[in-house]
């Protein structure tokens, strides 16, 4: 049986902030830029922490 390891507070900041971001009917101007730092932070985090 393998551990899945539970990520990091910051991680799961990262995560709950793209959920939520994700999940808003009225997207700000600035969506794309917004989701594509919290993707590229979520990455440095998951590799960083080795999930």
């Amino acid at each position: 049986m393998k551990h899945i390891k539970t990520p990091s507070p910051e991680l799961q900041e990262i995560n709950d902030k793209i959920y939520d971001l994700v999940r808003r009917c009225d997207k700000p101007d600035d969506y794309d830029q917004k989701l594509d730092e919290l993707l590229k932070r979520q990455k440095e985090l998951i590799e960083k922490e080795g999930l």
